[in-house]
């Protein structure tokens, strides 16, 4: 049908290494087979770096971009959103996903409670040293029913500035 692009749709492929292990190299050999007809892609967590077997069979696989949700230089904003796996050094775990020939699309997100009007350059600053050619950056959005939409919504921090009912930290908006 002519499709040289695939990508796979999941929020963090490598969340049982084994599994995705045994998938790349099913991949590789298929490649390997059909003289790599896909570019592929996918979503990883940002400790998709520390793994140089993982990185190797995702290029050896035809992995050309990965979408990572880096969210925020500001450790503060990680550490409010549990989000340890991108606490280490996220330029170097950057610049080793890019070592091996991928292509890092990254998420961010701004209006974290740790998030001061300092974030904005923060990001951009990141974003220029990471070499992140696809940055997508959007304001923090509560999903109804989580503790961080409770949590808001209970401090009449929420507002619907879209009409589809109330999502946004009115103090991101208001920074």
């Amino acid at each position: 049908m002519g499709v040289r692009n695939a990508f796979f749709v999941d929020d963090n492929l490598i969340g049982h290494k084994p599994k995705v292990k045994e998938l790349l190299q099913g991949l590789v050999d298929y490649q390997r087979r059909h003289n790599y007809r896909f570019f592929l892609g996918s979503e990883a967590s940002m400790n998709l770096a520390t793994d140089s077997q993982l990185l190797s069979l995702f290029r050896q696989a035809g992995f050309g971009r990965m979408f990572v949700g880096i969210e925020s230089p500001n450790a503060a904003a990680l550490q409010e959103t549990k989000k340890f796996q991108n606490m280490g050094d996220m330029l170097a775990g950057v610049r080793a996903i890019h070592a091996h020939g991928i292509h890092v699309q990254a998420g961010f997100i701004i209006g974290f409670d740790a998030d001061d009007e300092d974030i904005f350059q923060s990001q951009y600053r990141f974003i220029q040293a990471a070499g992140i050619t696809i940055p997508m950056v959007g304001l923090l959005h509560a999903i109804p029913k989580t503790p961080l939409w409770e949590r808001l919504e209970k401090a009449g921090r929420l507002v619907d500035y879209f009409g589809i009912g109330k999502l946004m930290c009115l103090d991101a908006l208001d920074r």
